[in-house]
């Protein structure tokens, strides 16, 4: 009888080591969130290339918060009106949506900041204008960096490049040549951008 009353206080001990455990966490995670830990983000959302019309999602996660966050997504420095996610999606993408997108998670601890730019892929304008001296002049507004590769061909099929790695900022003027190939045969142009 005496093991089995000596077996039950060791129980009783054990349970009481157990409860001071539980009890010291509990206690360590309220001074915790009384001391005001601002939430820890684990990943930021990540920078975007699309083209018009995509479709673009940020996504930021958090490895820890102690207490309740809301999030507050922004677009260039503005408050973008409902966007209290952890994720923000830019549907049909514009060239006035490309940009810094950053996201304000705020918790009775502090607040904590990320953001990603998104990338608007705006295709080149062509335009081609003839001089008074029968050179053809090609006109190109477009990204503000990007390689140019102009090609010529005289049935659409077979394309020459005649001018790679142009790189430009924002305008490029620059003249062809004759509009007519060898032997008076028409002469086409393209510009394929990298």
């Amino acid at each position: 009888m005496a093991k089995n009353e000596k077996f039950q206080l060791s129980e009783l001990v054990s349970l009481k080591k157990f409860l001071a455990i539980v009890f010291f966490i509990g206690a360590l995670s309220k001074s915790w969130a009384g001391i005001g830990l601002p939430p820890i983000i684990l990943l930021p959302p990540a920078s975007q290339r699309v083209n018009p019309g995509a479709t673009a999602t940020f996504t930021v996660s958090l490895s820890l918060s102690l207490t309740p966050v809301t999030y507050q997504w922004r677009h260039n420095g503005t408050n973008i009106p409902n966007a209290t996610a952890r994720s923000y999606t830019v549907s049909n993408a514009k060239a006035a949506d490309a940009g810094e997108y950053s996201v304000e998670i705020t918790n009775g601890g502090g607040k904590a900041d990320a953001s990603a730019t998104l990338t608007v892929n705006i295709p080149p304008r062509i335009r081609t204008s003839l001089l008074s001296n029968g050179v053809l002049n090609l006109h190109i507004d477009g990204p503000l960096i990007a390689t140019y590769i102009v090609q010529s061909s005289t049935d659409l099929q077979h394309w020459t490049s005649i001018s790679t790695n142009l790189v430009v900022l924002g305008l490029l003027d620059w003249p062809l040549g004759k509009p007519k190939g060898t032997g008076g045969t028409t002469c086409f142009y393209r510009v394929l951008v990298k």
